[in-house]
Order: C-alpha cells, then structure tokens, then sequence
C-alpha cells in the first residue's frame, strides 16, 4: 500500500458488525460465536443471543473479520507487505482463510527471511497448503525476501502522491472502502471447488425447509420435485445444523472439487389428519406432525 493509502488505513473507523448478514440475527437457534471466539480483546459481546462490537475494547485488529463465515464484519483488514508478487512474512501472520484469498488473486510465493517463515506464519501457510492440496492445488512456495527501496525523490514523491490520489478517490466510495464480504468469500473466489461437506440424513430429515429458508449461502432447495444440496457454497456457518430439529445436518470440512447431491421428493396424503405433506419416502403414510403423536391422540381429543 502506499503513502496515501496507509494515510487512509490510520483513519477511525470503526468495525460494525452487519446485522443483514449475521447468522445469529437470522436465528436465535445459531450457536456461532467464532467472532467472538477470535477476538483477543473480547471487544465482541452479546446481548439477547445478537453480537455487538464494543467500541470501547475493540483495537481493530481485524481478527475477527476472516473469523467470520458469512462476513458479516465490515472493517479494514491490516495491510500486508508485498515484494512483487509475493507475499512478505512479516509482522502479524494472516489466517489461513486470508492466504486462501491472496491466493486465489495470484499470490503463490512467500517471501521470508534466511532462516525461513516466523513460527506464527509457518503454521498459517502449512495450513493453508493442507487446504490447497485438497483443492488439488500447488502449494505454497517459500522464497527468499529481497530487500526492497522505499525512497524515492521529491518529484517521484508528489508523482506517487498525484497518481494515488486518483485511485484513491474511486475507492472512497463509500468511506469504508474495503470490506470483507468483498474480499474473503472462498466460494466466489474458488469456483469449482468447495470447502466444506453438506450431508443430510434423508431418513431422519422432516422436510421442515428450515435449512433451504435460512442458509445464507443457500445451500439447499427444495421444492415438490427435489431436495437438492449444493455444498460448493457452503462457509461452514453451522446455521443449518443448529436450525435443523431432527438432527439431519452435518457440516464437515472437506476441502476438493465441488460436489451436490439431490434426492427425488413424494408428495403423499396423512391418512390421520388427512392433509397433504412432502416426505422423503414414498412409503411414510403418516405427515411428520402425526407421526410423533401418541397412538389414540385423536381419539381421546374428541371424547
């Protein structure tokens, strides 16, 4: 970044959390508590089950912005030093969710220093090359840091201030010119590939919808046809687990080629209350409802 743009990074703003966007505004049922989880300061509270940022304790650090799933943190990220096009490994190491960023954007060398990655950043790119190998990708390589020139002469310098201010003022707009939501969303920036597993347990699963309704990522449909997951999307929110009351959800990690799977859906009539439901099962006579009622339920209803 340059001199106008770590003059912009030292501004005040200050982190809010997207309530649009957050899991746990979407259900009182989500148990997410990852910003909360990263944050060092624990500037992240929470009232009535919804995470709020307390100005007061919060440092921005930008910890819990990659922590995010769904991100649903808008702040500035640290900036990072490159060396061409290769990422310097040095000061706060990033998260692996942010090396799987860079790379997607074309940053494949690390640039370190004699003695080889600080124990911080060698355990976030060994983490990130475990993901990168599920992909079927290269990974990382590990380069010698040359030393870079940053001075310049007066004339480079009102140059340099000249054509930053240029770029600078399309980025301004709004103030908050760098957000996560546009930066970190693995499954936008790795199309093709997916990093974590949707299963469903197609006998235990009600049809209830609550998971297609909810998802952030929309990750299921479901319709009179089908049941149809698409795990390509999937953050790895735990939304959908959380939300599902049979206990039919699970979210795994699992990092590799985009997968989906998709089950036919009946539409049969409850030959209890006698009302159309979708199952699962061309078989099952009674609707979920009727089914975990107690025998004799009606009957003893309308004596």
């Amino acid at each position: 970044m340059g001199i106008i743009g770590n003059w912009v990074e030292s501004l005040d703003y200050e982190f809010e959390i997207l309530q649009e966007r957050c899991v746990r505004h979407k259900s009182p049922l989500s148990g997410c508590e990852k910003c909360a989880e990263a944050c060092g300061e624990e500037a992240i509270v929470f009232s009535d089950g919804k995470p709020a940022i307390d100005a007061e304790c919060c440092t921005e650090c930008g910890d819990c912005i990659p922590a995010c799933p769904v991100e649903a943190i808008a702040g500035i990220l640290p900036s990072k030093n490159f060396d061409k096009n290769k990422l310097v490994a040095e000061g706060k190491p990033p998260t692996v969710k942010e090396l799987l960023a860079y790379r997607a954007k074309g940053i494949t060398e690390i640039a370190a220093g004699p003695s080889g990655c600080e124990p911080g950043w060698h355990a976030s790119v060994s983490a990130a090359d475990v993901v990168l190998t599920g992909l079927g990708m290269e990974p990382f390589r590990i380069a010698a840091k040359e030393e870079m020139d940053h001075s310049c002469s007066r004339r480079e310098l009102f140059s340099l201030w000249k054509d930053e201010g240029r770029t600078l003022a399309k980025q301004l707009a709004p103030a908050k010119w760098r957000f996560n939501h546009s930066q970190l969303n693995l499954s936008e920036l790795y199309s093709g590939r997916q990093f974590y597993s949707v299963e469903v347990d197609f006998n235990a699963c009600t049809l209830c919808k609550a998971c297609a309704a909810l998802c952030p990522r929309k990750c299921f449909t479901i319709d009179s046809a089908s049941f149809y997951i698409n795990s390509q999307t999937c953050s790895g929110c735990g939304l959908c687990v959380d939300v599902c009351m049979e206990g039919a959800v699970r979210v795994i990690d699992e990092p590799g080629a985009a997968k989906n799977s998709q089950v036919p859906v009946h539409q049969s009539t409850c030959i209890d209350c006698k009302t159309s439901f979708l199952s699962l099962s061309a078989d099952l006579e009674k609707c979920p409802v009727c089914s975990k009622r107690k025998e004799g339920f009606l009957r003893s209803q309308s004596c």
